[in-house]
């Protein structure tokens, strides 16, 4: 199934969106462009939370968006604070290896539990990193915006 409206028109065609959601949580939505491989890119919807993101990665133009399974990633508390990934749950078919490696790496990155679900093809291994950068960089600015960010 795809996220809420679709990704809210991809996000309305690019451009990042974001909205206020329940108490505490942001809701941004945006397309990363496929500049190295010549596809259609990512879609990308985010809810950020406080210490948290659920992030959702979808291609784009391969009809129905799918959720093919959760990933939870987090850094330890132990091993110089190496960071861990879990398979929440599965929903159909479908390899979680991409999804494991990108919930570490933004747990890392971001210092925030990060549950992720992705469906984009292992053979767009450039498209996931810049979609990777791209969500760091939101999720940087989504913590600055915050009403409580300077307390």
């Amino acid at each position: 199934e795809a996220p809420p409206r679709a990704i809210a028109g991809a996000a309305e065609a690019s451009g990042a969106a974001s909205a206020p959601a329940a108490a505490g949580a942001r809701v941004i939505r945006f397309v990363v462009a496929d500049e190295l491989g010549g596809g259609p890119g990512a879609a990308v919807q985010i809810m950020a939370l406080r210490e948290s993101a659920v992030v959702w990665i979808a291609p784009l133009g391969r009809g129905r968006a799918t959720l093919p399974h959760l990933v939870m990633g987090a850094v330890g508390r132990f091993d110089n604070g190496a960071p861990l990934a879990s398979t929440v749950a599965e929903f159909g078919s479908g390899d979680a290896q991409e999804a494991h490696g990108t919930a570490k790496r933004l747990a890392k990155r971001t210092g925030r539990v990060v549950h992720v679900t992705c469906s984009l093809p292992s053979s767009s291994l450039e498209l996931l990193q810049a979609v990777e950068r791209r969500i760091v960089q939101e999720l940087a600015d989504a913590e600055a915006a915050a009403p409580n960010a300077a307390a």
